[in-house]
């Protein structure tokens, strides 16, 4: 198995993991395809923009989103 392998199959790992999630803290995924050598994947928009988005504007997260961030990715850890 080469690289390429390896990562493809990461990559449909993280796919197949993220498309079972039922949780509101997630971003959805709603398809994903395979067509020469290249993945396509349809994600639910984020009209709120990503945490990176966030990150860029306010240069540092304050606590209070910090936490809540983190409670939000226990809470999800604990469905699965």
């Amino acid at each position: 198995m080469n690289i390429e392998d390896s990562a493809r199959r990461q990559i449909v790992k993280e796919v197949k993991i993220n498309q079972s999630l039922e949780c509101p803290y997630a971003v959805a995924c709603y398809e994903c395809f395979y067509q020469s050598d290249a993945f396509s994947i349809i994600l639910e928009y984020m009209d709120g923009g990503s945490l990176l988005d966030f990150l860029r504007i306010v240069k540092t997260i304050p606590e209070e989103y910090l936490s809540a961030i983190c409670k939000q990715v226990c809470r999800m850890r604990c469905i699965n």
